[in-house]
């Protein structure tokens, strides 16, 4: 019985460019997909707490007539994954706070989104929790979408793993990467000529901490491209760095790629990866000086692949033994 709430004023108005919490949907069947962040909710009376919610209460206000609404689902939703902020005592100037509104996490996916499509060969899962139904589950992919960003500027998100992952014992790490298919501007981000002549690079990097890690890097391109990382070629560029004592992050090219390039700095290893960072960069020395570039990146499916099948062998041993007339042991 306590009135004590959040508050936040939806708009109803169903043009997208104007309500910038509607984020898909929009077809014939009328219906939309709101997405409100938490932190737009203001206080709206007493000391209400998100971590003790109880009741959500709806209200229209502001019309003349009658207003039918209809909801279909609503869920909190959650990402695992952040925008790497820079140290506060940066004095860079295009410094990335937590109000940067250059990079945007988000989530595409097939049921909300008309425009999303799904990377080849992954298939939407069958809900086998009704067997009596043809339900499929979603398929959505990471989405980081760029307003303006700096020609020689970057943005990264990561994430961290709560228990360190094991990778030792698979072959190779892929995962796939879509750009827009808006690939004719040089100021979008898949923007693709030729090696000298693109928008964007984007580079994933896992590790034991930033100061220890493998990279990938490679431009962005327009719609799915599958990325292939194998393991026994980023721990034979990290013997070769050693061999000649280079510090700092250590490029290699990736043969028969153009553009694309295996990395190495201090010392990671394979049996203990804490973390996952995504990166784009808008290269200085790669097409059109001072040009900004924004678009959207979807990242989908990063797994590994080829578990170690060596044969071993297994010996099953057992015995007994008799102390006197004490006891009889058998093991």
């Amino acid at each position: 019985r306590v009135n004590s709430y959040f508050s936040i004023a939806i708009k109803l108005d169903t043009n997208r460019s104007t309500n910038e919490y509607i984020q898909g949907g929009g077809s014939a069947s009328g219906w939309y997909l709101y997405r409100i962040p938490l932190k737009d909710f203001k206080i709206g009376k007493g000391s209400p707490s998100l971590s003790f919610v109880e009741t959500i209460r709806f209200w229209v206000s502001g019309v003349g007539s009658t207003v039918h609404l209809r909801f279909a689902e609503m869920n909190l939703v959650g990402n695992q994954w952040q925008k790497v902020l820079d140290d506060p005592r940066s004095t860079k100037p295009n410094k990335v706070t937590a109000d940067d509104e250059v990079l945007t996490i988000a989530v595409v996916n097939v049921e909300d989104d008309p425009d999303y499509t799904s990377p080849p060969g992954v298939f939407r899962e069958r809900d086998r929790t009704q067997p009596d139904y043809e339900i499929f589950k979603n398929e959505q992919s990471l989405a980081l979408i760029l307003k303006e960003l700096e020609d020689g500027d970057s943005r990264e998100v990561v994430r961290y793993l709560h228990r360190p992952l094991d990778v030792f014992s698979y072959k190779e790490m892929k995962l796939f990467i879509h750009g827009d298919k808006n690939d004719i501007s040089d100021n979008s981000v898949s923007y693709y000529n030729d090696s000298t002549d693109y928008s964007s690079e984007v580079y994933l990097r896992f590790g034991t901490d930033s100061l220890n890690f493998y990279e990938y890097r490679q431009p962005v391109r327009a719609d799915w491209n599958e990325v292939s990382m194998v393991f026994s070629q980023l721990t034979a560029i990290k013997q070769r760095r050693d061999s000649i004592d280079i510090k700092g992050l250590f490029r290699v090219p990736v043969a028969g790629l153009e553009g694309h390039s295996y990395g190495v700095r201090g010392e990671p290893t394979l049996t203990r990866v804490t973390f996952f960072l995504i990166g784009i960069v808008n290269p200085a020395n790669k097409g059109r000086q001072g040009n900004k570039v924004s678009g959207s990146i979807w990242l989908n499916e990063l797994r590994v692949l080829e578990a170690d099948e060596t044969p071993g062998w297994a010996y099953s041993v057992n015995t007994s033994f008799v102390l006197a007339d004490l006891m009889r042991v058998n093991f």
